[in-house]
């Protein structure tokens, strides 16, 4: 995805969160998991990668970040979430790194769509930001899997809402 697109669709993200909240409007599923595919945080698709089990994952794909149950389970059942929150470095040094924090959508022991929503939301607030600055192989790379894999968990877990 060219980094106008991103800011796009981050931009429409921003502009009918409260649609997409009250299940107004439907979401970009297609469009986020384009973006989060198009990234090339993985050598495969997205699909393939939600196929592994958790411990497959674990061993071969995952930065770490993840809370992981190893039951055997697919990654696509995975109900941690990593947030992007912010950036940290510089740009111009060209140590540019990203920084993470867990969100649980299901805390209260209900699902809360509003943190799925904010998890792709502001991932792509940061992933648009530095899109228009580093190149896309160094966006890449900076990219945590499990951040990756979590944007992706999100946009499904809000398509199952019936909001996508």
């Amino acid at each position: 995805m060219e980094k106008e697109e991103m800011k796009n669709l981050y931009e429409e993200l921003v502009a009918n969160r409260e649609a997409y909240e009250d299940n107004l409007k439907k979401y970009p599923v297609e469009a986020v998991e384009r973006m989060v595919d198009e990234l090339g945080v993985f050598d495969r698709p997205m699909a393939k990668v939600l196929e592994m089990s958790q411990d497959e994952y674990a061993e071969n794909l995952s930065d770490g970040k993840f809370s992981f149950d190893f039951s055997g389970h697919q990654v696509s059942e995975l109900l941690d979430r990593l947030i992007i929150s912010h950036t940290d470095g510089s740009v111009r040094e060209g140590n540019v790194s990203l920084a993470y924090r867990h969100e649980d959508p299901y805390e209260s022991g209900q699902y809360n769509v509003k943190t799925d929503l904010n998890i792709v939301q502001y991932g792509l607030a940061v992933l648009s930001a530095l899109a228009g600055v580093i190149p896309a192989e160094d966006l890449a790379k900076i990219t945590s899997p499990d951040a990756a894999v979590s944007i992706w968990l999100a946009t499904e877990a809000i398509k199952e809402t019936g909001r996508g």
